[in-house]
């Protein structure tokens, strides 16, 4: 048992379903409650066709109790390095990314730490 200047401290425990959250604080604190952020529109990729040389955009996802949102473009569900966060990409011309898919990943925190992921539909990238 705790001690603190000379009080015994009781300490309270809370799990959410599945063992996803797990909060404990001492007895009489007031804890912030485990949220999970949850998407209310998960994030699309644009209508066109992607082609390399041709920019791609994407409308992000909308999230309730999520206090981070992140997204990071992937290429055959690869995380494409320096394409975080960006609101459109092109693939470069010759790059050998036709044929293979592009989506977009979203990752949401909540104040409380927890973190949910949304990936879009993939689509495939033609050649120019």
């Amino acid at each position: 048992m705790a001690v603190a200047n000379g009080v015994p401290k009781t300490w309270a425990l809370a799990l959410s379903y599945g063992g996803r959250c797990w909060s404990a604080w001492p007895a009489g604190d007031r804890p912030i409650p485990p949220t999970i952020p949850v998407p209310t529109a998960d994030p699309v990729l644009g209508a066109d066709q992607p082609r390399e040389g041709v920019a791609h955009a994407y409308t992000p996802g909308t999230w309730t109790d999520a206090v981070t949102v992140t997204a990071q473009w992937m290429l055959d569900g690869v995380a494409i390095e320096d394409a975080l966060t960006y609101p459109s990409l092109v693939m470069p011309v010759g790059s050998g990314s036709g044929e293979k898919v592009i989506a977009v990943q979203e990752t949401a925190t909540s104040v409380s730490g927890h973190v949910e992921t949304v990936t879009t539909q993939a689509k495939q990238v033609l050649p120019p």
